[in-house]
């Protein structure tokens, strides 16, 4: 009956949307109803895509993908995959700020609290001209949606294609290429004002220049972004601590000399220098971060480079992949946990630890290093036969390092809790100095072989059927100096193990196409997400707690994902209505999921199965050459199929199961996007009015995988745009969450972990202070939220 009477309610929104959309069309002038005589068939984009590594129409290919070409992405102001997720069903987003993204698609993702710093692979595949760029932690890279062709999103496991990490689904992002017979080139800028923040501005340009006529030719962009910040420091003058600025350089060689040889380099680099994180502390609408310590500083930066060669034969197509991919993450950011202690302290409420008056010093802070380098090759061999039997097949190797640590986790004005001095001494300085860092490091070496087939059996029916052999070492070590609850700062031995991973994935999928309107599927796919090894520190403090019982937390085991897709795209209305949708089942085996053991230490375990289960809809309605309406939404229930403990306190009172049929955090139930494009052609200066709306709509959802949770989502957010465009320039203006509509969307649920902690001493060797020390309110969570009303003006010119 809630579905019911949500989903009611919410088309009932759509429709007001869309017909005030109508309306205001007909009050303008422009007809909504097309001419009899109008011809509807290419009022809508075709989009070719590339999932199955062949050219295809988005129309052509039997699994549910969306994809966005650089029309789209313009005309919706997308910028990011933040803006990617509130317009595509099934693609949900930790959103904790620029790089510090967690993505799942269709409810499988990581279902661990968000850690900048916690080795543990993605579920979704993210990938850059057909480079692998996601890494095995929680800060995933964000592309800048400057200069793209398209981005692709495909749902459901791409194992056979993809390999690991692809196991929820895929984004592809593809940059421009150069033209390679007439000169391009562009510039545009432009300034916003978020609410209550302050001025943002950002210049990209992108030339493009045919080398030799046809043959070879060079693309050159770049981009700044300055995004002002809209959180204040209440602590330090209330100046915004939320900004950051962006610097994209990327160039692209096409070579075409013949029909036989292509190749195409791309080198890409990127910097991004933040503030503090994108969270708030106190009450989530007076949007503040109380801190009076040192300033956060985040840099962000990472080069990517690939090399494409294609050898085209009469009757298959060679293709070899090279790349290069490193990234490198430099946090220094409050400890909020030992400053808001500190809150406490300075009021005056703190109890005595260890039998002494104890604080914590304002400038508690986090320091901490993240690096990946990446080698890859990939070989493909692509068939175009004229009969009925064509295949796709392949061999992808990969090399790869990631090392975790930190190299400045302490200063003179550390923390003197748990009896630590009141200024670092210098054994504890030099524990934490460069050359002695706590580190992670994950090495390994990926070999896999894939094989997809396509065999039309008739005219409408065909049989698609593939494997993939995949095969991963990781040799794992995590060693250095760490601070223990119980053994105060340490040196932790080097702590060593190899994960292996052997995976064959199989996939199988029939398509039906009566007709060259509709196509009709059904596929069965899996994938695989990769084990990993449990921080020693977590481990050694377990082993405290209950000796005997740390070992087996040292590694977790992959999780496996076998999915089943029934779905339907059409093209209806002479062409003009395209509606395509998909109902699908996700069992995922041995769920990587996170355990707090002792009630605080945070360690990855194979605790249960998990299923999601849902459906998709989009759709697309070229009304007339000027009016564009569109909809799209989608259903999930993620749930695990086992109880478990999520907090195991040794059998004691603060045990919290999580039984079977507990939602899986972050996946809403249910997304709806709705809006319009009205175009009034040749209105002023020779130029079009483009005016775009959009609703976009986000249910409830959980934050942690436990019973209780607490819930965020239920809001709704607009998005309008107004602009004059020839084929010369733009000048657009653009309005984001018109409304100015604030919610929390993401949780760092501290409270949970660190207060039972604090609040049973005697569980803990007596440290610890009394629920009554702890004023009303107080909370030790971060809270992210989602960016507040945004103005902004753009002018592009096209030369």
């Amino acid at each position: 009956m809630f579905l019911k009477n949500t989903l009611s309610r919410h088309v009932s929104i759509t429709t007001r949307l869309l017909a005030g959309v109508a309306v205001t069309s007909a009050a303008l002038g422009m007809p909504v109803q097309a001419a009899e005589d109008e011809d509807l068939s290419a009022l809508l984009e075709e989009i070719v895509v590339t999932a199955r590594f062949k050219e295809e129409s988005l129309q052509d290919v039997g699994s549910s993908i969306r994809a966005y070409g650089s029309e789209n992405i313009d005309d919706m102001g997308l910028e990011n995959v933040a803006d990617l997720a509130l317009s595509t069903p099934g693609l949900n987003l930790q959103d904790r700020g620029p790089g510090r993204n967690e993505i799942s698609i269709r409810g499988v993702g990581r279902t661990v609290v968000p850690q900048d710093l916690l080795p543990i692979n993605s579920s979704v595949g993210l990938y850059f001209d057909d480079v692998p760029v996601n890494i095995a932690v929680g800060t995933q890279l964000d592309i800048r949606f400057w200069d793209i062709n398209r981005v692709e999103v495909l749902r459901g496991p791409q194992g056979t294609l993809f390999g690991e990490g692809a196991e929820g689904g895929a984004l592809r992002y593809f940059s421009e290429n150069p033209s390679l017979n007439e000169f391009e080139a562009s510039i545009e800028v432009d300034g916003s004002q978020v609410d209550g923040g302050e001025l943002d501005g950002g210049v990209r340009a992108a030339v493009s220049i045919p080398l030799i006529e046809d043959k070879l030719g060079l693309r050159l962009s770049a981009n700044h972004i300055n995004q002002g910040g809209f959180i204040d420091n209440s602590f330090d003058g209330g100046g915004e601590v939320n900004g950051y600025s962006v610097d994209n350089f990327r160039a692209v060689l096409l070579a075409e000399p013949n029909d036989f040889f292509s190749a195409r380099i791309m080198a890409t680099y990127e910097e991004m220098e933040q503030d503090m994180l994108w969270f708030v502390n106190g009450d989530p609408e007076d949007l503040t971060f109380d801190h009076r310590g040192s300033e956060g500083k985040t840099s962000d930066e990472y080069t990517i480079v690939s090399a494409n060669l294609g050898f085209n034969f009469e009757s298959f197509k060679v293709e070899s992949i090279t790349s290069y991919y490193d990234r490198e993450r430099d946090t220094f950011q409050p400890d909020l946990i030992y400053s808001s202690l500190d809150t406490i302290a300075a009021s005056g409420l703190m109890s005595a630890v260890n039998g002494s008056p104890t604080f914590v010093q304002s400038d508690a802070f986090i320091a901490a290093e993240t690096g990946w380098e990446q080698l890859s090759q990939e070989f493909r061999i692509i068939s175009n036969f004229d009969g009925p039997f064509n295949f796709v097949a392949g061999a992808f190797y990969r090399d790869f390092e990631l090392e975790l640590g930190g190299d400045g986790a302490c200063n003179p004005d550390y923390v003197t809790l748990f009896a630590l001095p009141a200024e670092c001494t210098t054994d504890i300085a030099n524990a934490f100095a460069p050359g002695n860092p706590t580190t992670t490091n994950n090495e390994g070496e990926q070999i896999s072989v894939f094989f997809e087939s396509t065999w039309e059996i008739n005219e409408q029916w065909a049989l698609i059927t593939g494997v993939r052999s995949h095969k991963e070492d990781i040799d794992l070590s995590i060693g250095g100096a760490s601070f223990s609850l119980f053994t105060g700062l340490a040196a932790f031995p080097l702590t060593t193990e190899t994960v292996s991973v052997e995976e064959v994935l199989p996939k199988v999928s029939v398509e039906f196409t009566p007709n060259e309107d509709l196509l009709a599927y059904l596929s069965y796919s899996e994938g695989v997400k990769n084990g990993n090894l449990n921080s020693p520190l977590s481990v050694a403090q377990i082993e405290a707690l209950a000796p005997g019982t740390g070992a087996q937390y040292n590694s977790y085991e992959p999780e496996l994902a076998k999915s089943i897709e029934l779905g339907l795209k059409s093209t209806l209305l002479d062409g003009s209505l395209q509606v395509n949708m998909a109902a699908f089942q996700t069992k995922i085996e041995d769920l990587q999921t996170q355990q707090f053991i002792g009630g605080l230490f945070a360690v990855i375990t194979n605790a249960t199965d998990n299923t999601s289960e849902g459906f998709e809809i989009e759709s697309t309605w070229a009304v007339n050459e000027n009016l564009t309406l569109f909809a799209s939404g989608n259903y999930v229930k993620t749930e695990n199929d086992d109880d478990f403990i999520f907090r195991d306190n040794a059998g004691t009172a603060f045990d919290v199961l999580t039984p079977a049929g507990t939602s899986a955090p972050y996946t809403p139930e249910y997304t709806l996007s709705v809006g319009g494009q009205v175009v009034f052609p040749d209105l002023a200066f020779e130029s079009d009015l483009v005016l775009n709306a959009q609703y976009v709509h986000t249910g409830d959802y959980t934050i942690t995988f436990e019973d209780n949770s607490t819930e965020l989502g239920d809001y709704g957010l607009f998005n309008l745009s107004a602009g004059l465009e020839n084929e010369t320039w733009s000048l657009k203006l653009r309005v984001d969450n018109l409304l100015n509509t604030i919610e929390v969307v993401s949780v760092q649920d501290l409270d949970d972990d660190i207060l039972p902690f604090f609040l049973t001493p005697a569980a803990f060797g007596g440290l610890g202070f009394a629920a009554s020390d702890i004023p009303s309110g107080f909370s030790f969570n971060e809270f992210g939220v989602n960016r507040p009303r945004t103005v902004s003006a753009s002018f592009r010119y096209n030369f």
